[in-house]
């Protein structure tokens, strides 16, 4: 009869490496679908995206979500304070993904870059003021059509 400790060993290790490898992913969803809508604004205008400024864009926002991440709210804190603190994370986050975008993307790409994160930056203003509203009031989101080139 072979000893279990060994295989028992393995199968935890395996699947220890597995939950690392899916938190991992999880984790990276949101700046992979920031980037796929970045690779639509840039194909909308005329300025593709190639497969490794897809890649240098995403690795340069996990960088910087792990340099410094999302903060989380805190108990007790004011609605207001709240999207404030988060507001304040998104600004700083842009900003240094902007910085390093201008060294990955070409001088066309960059300028809608900064289009589409003034557009974002809209969305957050108009969602705050919108939600700010009388309790319970719905929101309604129009999309906003994106200037042809």
């Amino acid at each position: 009869m072979k000893p279990l400790i060994p295989i028992l060993i393995v199968a935890t290790t395996s699947l220890a490496v597995a939950s690392v490898r899916f938190a991992q992913r999880a984790s990276a969803e949101h700046e992979r679908a920031q980037v796929g809508e970045l690779r639509e604004q840039l194909d909308d205008s005329g300025a593709p995206l190639s497969e490794d400024q897809r890649s240098q864009m995403l690795a340069a926002m996990l960088e910087e979500k792990q340099r410094q991440p999302r903060p989380t709210p805190v108990e007790g804190a004011s609605r207001e304070d709240t999207i404030a603190q988060q507001n304040q994370w998104q600004e700083e986050y842009e900003r240094n993904v902007s910085e390093r975008a201008k060294q990955v993307l070409t001088a066309d790409q960059y300028e809608a870059y900064r289009e589409y994160l003034e557009w974002n930056a809209d969305m957050r203003k108009t969602i705050e003021r919108r939600s700010a509203g009388p309790a319970g009031a719905a929101l309604s989101i129009q999309p906003v059509a994106r200037a042809a080139r």
